[in-house]
């Protein structure tokens, strides 16, 4: 007998906002990134979205932070874990990235996390 089971993760997406006027608009602040998620919760009626996407943009493709809307990437991810580990969210996916930044974030979530590094 073959059983099928069928595995649905809510995943929400930060780090952006639409602006009528401007379209897309980075927002990497943590503050920021705390509303977007408080936001998306309040939106769809959940506690706790399984994971939350943090939007890249500090490099093309895509939204590019300018200005004060640039924020270097511990900061960008400390927001997150904290939230993490508060349990508001499940866990934390990065979004626009290439093997070489996945690498290099896994390092800097290890170190936010206190989690100790992967060999490989």
């Amino acid at each position: 007998m073959l059983v099928l089971v069928l595995v649905l993760v809510l995943v929400s997406k930060v780090g952006a906002e639409h602006d009528v006027r401007a379209g897309l608009v980075a927002e990497q602040r943590p503050e920021q990134l705390r509303a977007g998620v408080e936001a998306n919760l309040a939106a769809r009626g959940v506690e706790r979205p399984d994971v939350v996407n943090l939007r890249r943009a500090d490099r093309p493709p895509g939204t590019q932070a300018e200005g004060d809307r640039v924020v270097d990437l511990d900061s960008r991810l400390a927001e997150p874990i904290a939230q993490r580990d508060q349990g508001k969210i499940g866990g934390i996916g990065l979004s626009n990235v290439a093997a070489d930044d996945v690498r290099l974030d896994r390092e800097a979530v290890d170190a936010l996390s206190g989690i100790a590094p992967c060999a490989g």
